[in-house]
């Protein structure tokens, strides 16, 4: 057992997006980060009827259970919306529309959550 590592400033830029964002979302407190502040209008309206925020979420997967959080999920349509907020300084880094159609997490969540929330 050891000391934990002190998180690195990209880490904890993602932890404070993540927190303002929710905060926006749950209670329409504005975000201090002002890239956050430009992107808004992508995300559902601040205390929105339908709208989950750091939902967790258990997907049956063969033999396991997969377990996380999702950042999002938007029930205001039929179809509901995953939203998981990512950060990142370079976007070499960031997962492509083919690399997501075959993301582990991605595919459980997807499943998931149109199993549990999509409407006919």
């Amino acid at each position: 057992m050891g000391v934990p590592d002190k998180q690195s400033a990209a880490a904890a830029l993602g932890t404070q997006i993540h927190e303002e964002l929710e905060n926006w979302l749950l209670h329409k407190t504005t975000p201090n980060h002002a890239v956050l502040k430009t992107v808004l209008d992508e995300f559902p309206p601040p205390m929105s009827d339908n709208v989950h925020i750091e939902k967790w979420l258990e997907t049956p997967l063969s033999i396991v259970m997969f377990k996380g959080r999702a950042d999002v999920i938007d029930c205001r349509d039929k179809i509901p919306v995953l939203i998981d907020l990512k950060t990142t300084s370079n976007l070499r880094y960031a997962l492509t529309k083919p690399k997501l159609k075959s993301d582990l997490q991605m595919n459980a969540y997807g499943w998931n959550i149109l199993n549990k929330y999509a409407r006919e």
